[in-house]
């Protein structure tokens, strides 16, 4: 029994012996010097560091190749385009004088201007006078160049959209659809490459909206775009119209209504011009108090000129029609009355307590236009003067 008991307590001595040992020669893992630790904690700064810049140039090479980053650029420099209000300004300040005796005279187009004006060009012509006294008269100053900028912009724009679009970037396909087939400002139409960007993006997609607009210019060929085509325009405002486009329902209930490439139904185009009849009376109550105020009325261009035959001449500057605010603001504005210096003089009368001033001021902001028409406050306005 000793022996074993001896036995016994040498094997454990032994053990014991060859843990000490294994714990004495091995390296500890975990507790390093120092300087050690700073070095890992170095490496491992300098590792997370470029891994971060390794997985910002990936995001950025990724959002270049799927077309983001153009379209983000495409949707900044459209942003930052000049209105087109700005537009028409500057085209006006091209005709301003800016001579001192064309000071004198501020109405550039007046009986005065005009005849220095023919002067200037009669001296022109007579080209052995010595002295020329009327070219210094410049009632003219070169265009300013916020329309070239503009131009360039917008091209740059589209340009950008078109890039994004090939790389499979729907939002691009619809922008620049929508882009081109309502320009905007220093941008002109291109209704093939609306019509390519909104088939592509409904194929794509199902977006009413784009099928919508492609039958659009199946159904009227716009700028031969493609072969005008009542029934493609039919089966593609079809399934707009089943996806619930307004336009696309306006456009079933009067082809069903007129028979416009289908036989006549009453009663379908009465269920196409409801669905589309709600859902404007319920955007028109969605707003402000009181509803939204109906759309500017269309205008016409020949109203412009007092109709076909000019003042007078025409039924719709002739009679009653004569009292249209059309016609009154097509007048007003060939005496040269400008709509900013209406509101100024109504702004000017409102500082002063005017409270007649004060109410045609804020209608004319409310409506967002001169002329309102006859039906209440939610009437809307004349689009002559907007």
């Amino acid at each position: 029994m000793k022996s074993s008991h001896a036995f016994h307590r040498r094997k454990a001595a032994w053990l014991a012996f060859a843990v000490v040992a294994f714990a004495v020669c091995c390296p500890v893992a975990h507790a390093g010097l120092p300087g050690d630790t700073e070095n890992s904690l170095q490496n491992s700064d300098k590792q997370s560091s470029q891994t971060s810049l390794e997985s910002k140039v990936d995001e950025k090479a990724i959002s270049s190749i799927n077309g983001d980053e153009q379209y983000r650029k495409a949707l900044d420099l459209l942003a930052t385009l000049p209105s087109a209000r700005t537009l028409q300004k500057a085209a006006a300040d091209s005709n301003r004088p800016k001579s001192l005796l064309a000071s004198l005279f501020p109405n550039h187009e007046g009986p005065i201007a005009t005849a220095i004006r023919i002067l200037a060009r009669i001296e022109q012509e007579l080209s052995f006078l010595p002295i020329r006294v009327f070219k210094s008269f410049n009632f003219r100053k070169p265009n300013p160049n916020v329309r070239e900028k503009a131009s360039t912009q917008a091209t740059q724009a589209l340009s950008l959209l078109e890039e994004a679009s090939e790389k499979g970037h729907l939002e691009a396909m619809y922008i620049l659809g929508m882009s081109s087939l309502f320009p905007p400002p220093g941008a002109s139409l291109n209704a093939t490459k609306a019509f390519y960007a909104f088939e592509q993006h409904a194929t794509l997609t199902g977006n009413s909206t784009s099928q919508s607009l492609v039958a659009f210019i199946h159904s009227t060929g716009l700028q031969g775009a493609v072969p005008v085509d009542q029934a493609k325009a039919l089966l593609w405002y079809t399934f707009a119209g089943l996806g619930g486009d307004q336009h696309a329902e306006m456009s079933l209930g009067y082809r069903y209504f007129l028979g416009v490439g289908v036989s006549e139904d009453c009663m379908q185009a009465l269920d196409w011009y409801e669905s589309a009849a709600e859902k404007s009376m319920a955007h028109f109550q969605a707003g402000p108090p009181g509803g939204r105020t109906l759309p500017p009325t269309p205008l016409k261009l020949t109203d412009l000129a007092g109709g076909v035959f000019g003042y007078g001449a025409s039924a719709a500057s002739s009679g009653i029609m004569a009292n249209r605010p059309v016609i009154k603001a097509a007048q007003a504005l060939k005496t040269g009355e400008r709509w900013e210096e209406v509101i100024e003089y109504w702004r000017f009368h409102a500082d002063r307590g005017d409270m007649e001033a004060a109410y045609r001021l804020g209608k004319i902001y409310y409506h967002g236009g001169m002329y309102n028409t006859p039906g209440g406050i939610s009437a809307g306005v004349e689009g002559v003067a907007t």
